[in-house]
């Protein structure tokens, strides 16, 4: 497939879309990703092609594509922390604090990777994902390489953009959160998969 993206392009002007649309359709779990922008265009035909012509730059728009993924990981983050905080609401007290720290309190706006997994094990349960891919996003958390990072941070996203789609956000009289609320110490945050994300850095 990659020897076939090759070829599509020569790193001009539109190529560079046709090369990343024979990339990404497989990248993220399958799902295709439509790209934020020329930047991002350009930087996954770089980084995964490589092009000694765009080196110089690249290495600008990396420093810059740097910045919009700590962006996007923080709104996400926060997101997350936001809906979880009202799912724990009268059904944990431990990790409904847990989940105001990181929403309202001092943790807010800060990463941690329990945060995700938590939204993946959510995600798990309506029928969005499964244990392989969740293993597969855990691996990629795991890599000191910040763009596995950014592959994760877009696939939950998708896949949360989703499930609110189709079901919207949590909300007490919503009927399809019933059972997770009623279950999440359980099946969404519980201390294995707390203690095992913690210890992802």
């Amino acid at each position: 497939m990659l020897g076939k993206a090759r070829r599509a392009g020569n790193y001009h002007g539109a190529s560079i879309t046709i090369v990343l649309e024979a990339f990404l359709q497989y990248s993220i779990f399958g799902i295709r990703r439509e790209s934020h922008g020329i930047k991002k265009h350009m930087l996954y035909a770089y980084k995964e092609f490589g092009s000694t012509v765009l080196s110089l730059t690249m290495q600008y728009v990396y420093g810059e594509m740097n910045q919009d993924i700590r962006k996007e990981i923080e709104s996400l983050t926060a997101k997350i922390a936001a809906e979880h905080y009202e799912i724990t609401k009268d059904v944990d007290s431990n990790l409904n604090y847990l989940w105001y720290m990181y929403h309202k309190g001092t943790k807010a706006g800060t990463f941690r990777p329990f945060v995700f997994m938590a939204e993946l094990q959510l995600l798990k349960r309506m029928g969005y994902t499964n244990d392989k891919e969740v293993q597969s996003m855990i691996k990629m958390l795991e890599s000191e390489d910040e763009d596995n990072i950014h592959l994760v941070t877009l696939a939950i996203k998708n896949y949360r953009d989703l499930r609110i789609q189709e079901h919207g956000e949590y909300s007490k009289v919503n009927k399809d959160y019933a059972n997770i609320a009623k279950n999440y110490a359980y099946e969404i945050l519980n201390h294995e998969v707390f203690m095992t994300t913690m210890a992802v850095k």
